[in-house]
């Protein structure tokens, strides 16, 4: 099924200093070309879509948080214990 929707993803450069780093920005559009939704988030935490017109916001995913002690083991997630 393709309903001409369109996602426009900006994603931010990463400083020397870490600033920015997976961040991104962007804006879903209908085929029409009218901005229907605002998306946010950072690609190893979270990412957030708000609707323009009822600026309902909502998280579509989140990453899992981290074992116990998981700094004791690299860092480890679940997936790789």
């Amino acid at each position: 099924m393709k309903t001409g929707d369109r996602c426009c993803l900006d994603l931010k450069k990463r400083s020397w200093g870490g600033k920015g780093a997976f961040e991104f920005t962007g804006f879903v559009e209908d085929k029409f070309k009218d901005k229907r939704y605002t998306v946010v988030g950072k690609l190893n935490e979270f990412f957030n879509i708000k609707s323009i017109s009822t600026q309902q916001e909502e998280t579509i995913w989140q990453a899992n948080p981290y074992p116990e002690n998981s700094n004791h083991m690299y860092n480890f997630t679940n997936f790789a214990l």
